[in-house]
């Protein structure tokens, strides 16, 4: 009996920044195959973050390849605080 290894693939564009594959999700997976009704199917743009560079950039369905192996987990970033305001001193009754 033989066993066959499953690759594992995904769907991705290559970073027009550093070269590295970046997975696509599957809102334009549906676009690519015509399910989101929006578009015809085989067109379409979209943005997409590089997972390595953290750069964005546009990009054309027709750019999207089959990688083999699992994409790259994202990178943490470190967590920001947002800038909190102070509570506005309360006003006083005009009467």
């Amino acid at each position: 009996m033989t066993q066959e290894t499953m690759v594992q693939q995904y769907h991705g564009v290559v970073c027009g920044y550093c070269r590295q594959p970046i997975p696509v999700s599957g809102i334009v997976e549906r676009m690519v195959r015509g399910e989101s009704g929006s578009q015809e199917p085989g067109t379409g743009v979209f943005n997409l973050r590089c997972r390595a560079c953290e750069k964005e950039k546009q990009y054309r369905i027709t750019e999207i390849v089959e990688f083999d192996g699992s994409p790259r987990p994202r990178a943490m970033r470190t967590h920001v605080p947002l800038m909190r305001h102070e509570p506005k001193a309360a006003r006083a009754a005009h009467g």
